[in-house]
């Protein structure tokens, strides 16, 4: 018996026998390969009457580095989406259906033609510093959300998924190349593992952030989610925008403007206070994005590269008292 599903290019036999059997009846599909992160396959599948996103996890990520991670990941953002869903049902992809065992959720669709993300916009040098608070404020609310909830803390208690996606590879990996810094990333990472008082998307960045012309930011991709500490997602954001103004040189008033709008619009929805936790965090996160696991690509300039991880390496050594005190000393070294 034929397929129901048109494949062009051809995804895995297994998704293809995931999608039929998630969605019967419901086919035929054509199968369209998007591009996104390192660690799943992403596919837009269009049907008679409905297109929807699918994601599979990957068990090895599309990195130069070996970097292995759980494919239970999935079922980690679908849990975080449905979560998501009850605070900000409009800003974040609704779950259609899913597969635990096979790593498979199959997700909202968001037409292109509508959205764009947030990356995408920067790297073209388009900005708009209100973004930030939107964002700020977004997660805050989610944040705050979760923190008083025991069921929560139950059901996302996977700090060993947190490690092989984040602490391992970011901190783990920027200590090989950084030796003198082992003791002191091995102590970010260890505060990560012992402060953990809210749900935390855990891959809160520019690339993960839909906008749209008329509607509010809707963020994907909560693979890391976990039961952690609220101040990884302020300091992961942070860190992108500092390292896209170094890039972006004539955006650099305007990122870092939309970082402090982030930061103060977070600071009046969040559950607990961060900032003395950012100060470490966000050089610690700096750093990993050039020698972790999976440094940024767009970066090239070893001028830049060596002055920022130098930034990076002071911020670690002689740590501010808070984030602020980061960032304000950032903007003095960088953008005056």
């Amino acid at each position: 018996m034929p397929s129901a599903v048109e494949v062009h290019p051809a995804p895995a036999e297994e998704l293809v026998a995931a999608v039929e059997r998630l969605l019967p009846g419901q086919g035929p599909w054509t199968f369209q390969p998007l591009s996104g992160g390192v660690s799943s396959d992403i596919w837009r599948i269009d049907g008679p009457e409905h297109t929807f996103c699918v994601k599979r996890a990957l068990p090895r990520l599309k990195v130069a580095a070996d970097w292995h991670a759980p494919i239970r990941r999935n079922a980690e953002e679908v849990r975080w989406l449905r979560f998501a869903a009850e605070v900000a049902r409009e800003q974040v992809p609704a779950v259609i259906a899913a597969d635990a065992e096979q790593g498979v959720a199959i997700l909202q669709y968001f037409d292109a033609r509508l959205w764009t993300p947030y990356k995408t916009l920067l790297m073209k040098g388009l900005t708009r510093p209100a973004i930030g608070r939107e964002l700020g404020e977004l997660l805050g609310r989610l944040h705050r959300a979760s923190a008083a909830r025991a069921d929560l803390a139950s059901q996302f208690d996977n700090a060993d998924l947190f490690d092989a996606l984040r602490l391992e590879p970011f901190f783990a990996g920027a200590a090989e190349r950084n030796p003198e810094l082992t003791d002191i990333l091995g102590d970010v990472a260890e505060g990560q593992r012992q402060h953990r008082t809210a749900l935390v998307h855990g891959d809160f960045s520019p690339k993960n952030v839909l906008i749209h012309q008329s509607r509010p930011p809707v963020i994907l991709d909560a693979e890391c989610a976990n039961w952690g500490d609220p101040a990884f997602d302020v300091a992961f954001m942070i860190s992108h925008l500092l390292l896209k103004a170094i890039h972006l040189k004539t955006l650099k008033l305007w990122l870092y403007d939309t970082a402090n709008r982030f930061k103060a619009a977070y600071e009046q929805h969040a559950p607990e206070p961060v900032d003395g936790r950012l100060s470490r965090l966000i050089p610690a996160l700096v750093l990993a994005r050039l020698d972790g696991k999976s440094p940024v690509e767009y970066l090239v300039d070893e001028r830049d590269r060596r002055r920022v991880r130098a930034t990076a390496i002071r911020g670690l050594e002689q740590p501010l008292p808070t984030g602020q005190a980061f960032l304000d000393a950032w903007e003095k070294e960088y953008f005056r």
